[in-house]
């Protein structure tokens, strides 16, 4: 979601159709209009760069992104962002160009005299494939192979994957895929895909093979799939569902998507063993937008909550509230109290067949402070969010109707105890119609950053009060509702692809859980506009109590002092012999099953 123009600009831009329209500004920015950049800017742009590597110096749980950017069949390309720990760069450049045959690129660098860097390293990509208009592409099964080898190769810990369509029918699709420090488990724990179709149809990817073969069976049996071969360029396995089992109506974009999700949630987490649901990705595809995907990926991490079914909160803003899964605990009459006190919400009967399991009629209103007060709600009865997920669809009056799903668990929060989140809605602002077809760096228009706080957060908050007025240059502005609002112009695009959004991600993820101590939880993208410029980044953290202080990163541990071993006696139970020779400083080893049990 970012990257540099180089002397090949046409190049970097999608071949496919897009169209900008003169969009109203969402809010009136105290700082920036759309503009083409300076030199004065660039300067600006390049001095906010080199001030942040004062924060890389205290780095102690890194995080990456790496951006899947298909733009055509045949047409993508590959960024990262984030801290280049553990020898990471240079393991993702093999990968990349051996194992995907992609070809590096100029991403720019910190001179004055060249164009301000959207990110770190930038390959292009041609191995992507896309086939058809119903949204069939290889975009999921590349995902699990970069998680396969990030996990199980170099043992780092897959964080989020978010993602979200450009283009007038939503054919450019742009995955992020967010890890962060490497830990050993990630040797043996394996990762599947589940991705659910509404063009009717259901793609697996992975490994996992006897794992998958359960679900095969549960697909069949629960689903009426048939599988399908010669698919295997997209997906590791295929399947087509008889007519039916996706469903939708209307003028106002009801479907049963969220129904089929919780359904296939809490049935990997129960004939899985020790499988649960890490991330979920939902999008839309088509020129209505109406083709709904969501991507399900789930980790053998044996989660402590094991077999705790899901519950689904969904916040449309064509005026319902739909919540599907069970009712533990009389959570459904919980909610309603809710809703029909906090939000004068009113519960509706449904007359048709049922597309979830509780309705609400609601007044919308900003789905991160909507997000914010659901969350505080649910830490109250003993639940806790796990993931969430958002997007737009065409529907009749509005182009850009929001929707937001959330999934929730019970027995991962103390009952009545809210723990303090903060929720961040990162607005990239509108772009000059004109300079977008021109290809050139502008600051977009009326930028800003919300800040949605649940529980005490105080004391984060008056440090990154600090972190957005030194590093990113922003101004504050109070809300009457409790919320903080900053006016900045920090982000930058070129086209309708090319933007800073995942830098400045990175950014907020290293400030957050490496100098405040916090625990990331997810974030999502919203594009919107009549080609999906315009995005809304949403970043989750959470404050789970004090932690033990972490050591920062040292890159100066790749070779040993061989003076120093001599006559020393190595553990009984190391047994890597290149650890044993000196030869190497470390080396991560797979854990037994019983150590796995025992760890969990």
């Amino acid at each position: 979601m970012g990257c540099k123009q180089s002397t090949t600009t046409a190049e970097l831009e999608p071949h496919g159709e897009y169209e900008i329209e003169a969009r109203p500004s969402r809010n009136t920015s105290q700082i920036s209009n759309a503009s083409e950049m300076t030199d004065v800017d660039a300067d600006k742009h390049h001095d906010r760069l080199l001030k942040l590597q004062e924060l890389d110096k205290a780095t102690k749980i890194p995080f990456i992104l790496v951006e899947l950017r298909g733009c055509g069949d045949e047409d993508g390309y590959i960024e990262i962002c984030g801290k280049d720990e553990y020898g990471v760069y240079e393991a993702l450049d093999n990968f990349l160009q051996s194992q995907w045959h992609c070809k590096r690129m100029d991403a720019g660098d910190m001179k004055k005299n060249t164009p301000v860097p959207f990110c770190d390293k930038l390959y292009r990509w041609k191995e992507y494939r896309a086939q058809g208009s119903d949204g069939t592409s290889n975009m999921g099964l590349a995902t699990m192979q970069l998680v396969d080898f990030m996990c199980n190769s170099l043992c780092w810990t897959l964080g989020v994957i978010n993602g979200g369509n450009v283009g007038i029918h939503g054919e450019i699709r742009e995955q992020q895929v967010i890890f962060k420090a490497p830990h050993p488990m990630n040797m043996v724990a394996g990762h599947i895909m589940i991705e659910l179709r509404s063009a009717g149809y259901i793609e697996v990817c992975g490994t996992d093979r006897e794992d998958m073969d359960i679900l095969h069976d549960y697909l069949l049996e629960n689903f009426n799939a048939k599988p399908e071969a010669g698919h295997e360029e997209f997906c590791n396995r295929y399947y087509s569902c008889a007519s039916g089992v996706f469903k939708e109506r209307g003028t106002a974009g009801e479907n049963n998507l969220g129904l089929l999700t919780v359904k296939v949630c809490d049935a990997v987490v129960n004939k899985l063993h020790g499988w649960s649901l890490v991330t979920m990705n939902g999008g839309n595809y088509g020129e209505a937008g109406t083709h709904r995907e969501q991507q399900l990926v789930f980790r053998c991490d044996h989660h402590p909550l094991r077999e705790a079914p899901h519950l689904m909160v969904e916040l449309r803003e064509a005026g319902y509230i739909e919540v599907c899964g069970q009712d533990i605990d009389g959570i459904y009459g919980k909610l309603a109290a809710f809703v029909e006190e906090e939000w004068k919400c009113s519960s509706q009967m449904q007359v048709m067949e049922a597309f979830c399991d509780k309705k609400f009629k609601w007044k919308p209103k900003d789905f991160t402070e909507a997000a914010a007060e659901m969350t505080a709600f649910f830490h109250k009865q003993g639940w806790q969010m796990q993931v969430c997920s958002q997007g737009t669809v065409k529907i009749k009056g509005n182009p850009d109707s929001r929707e937001q799903q959330m999934l929730f668990r019970p027995g991962a929060s103390a009952y009545g105890l809210v723990e303090p989140h903060l929720f961040f809605e990162l607005y990239t602002g509108e772009g000059d119609p004109e300079l977008f077809g021109r290809h050139v760096t502008q600051v977009l228009g009326n930028q800003t950053i919300l800040i949605k706080p649940v529980g005490d957060c105080s004391s984060a908050l008056a440090e990154f009060d600090r972190f957005a007025t030194e590093y990113l240059g922003g101004g504050r502005d109070e809300t009457q509702d409790g919320s903080i609002k900053y006016h900045v112009d920090c982000f930058l695009s070129r086209g309708i692809t090319d933007n800073n959004l995942g830098a400045w991600t990175m950014r907020f993820c290293d400030f957050m859980v490496d100098r405040l101590g916090w625990s990331f939880v997810v974030c999502n993208v919203c594009n919107l506009g009549a080609s999906g410029e315009i995005r809304e980044q949403q970043l989750v953290f959470r404050f789970d109590g004090e932690r033990r202080e972490i050591p920062a990163v040292k890159v100066n541990a790749s070779a040993l002092n061989w003076t120093l071993f001599p006559g020393l006696k190595f553990p009984g139970y190391w047994r890597t012999q290149d650890v044993l020779k000196l030869k190497k400083t470390y080396q991560t080893v797979a854990c037994e099953h019983e150590e796995i049990e025992a760890l969990q």
